[in-house]
């Protein structure tokens, strides 16, 4: 999985263990 980019605003966000967030699924 990818970082989250904040240019993409329909990402959802999944708390990764590692305690970064990281994209689940994005549009």
């Amino acid at each position: 999985m990818t970082h989250c980019k904040l240019r993409h605003i329909k990402c959802e966000k999944a708390r990764h263990p590692a305690g970064l967030f990281v994209c689940s699924s994005c549009y």
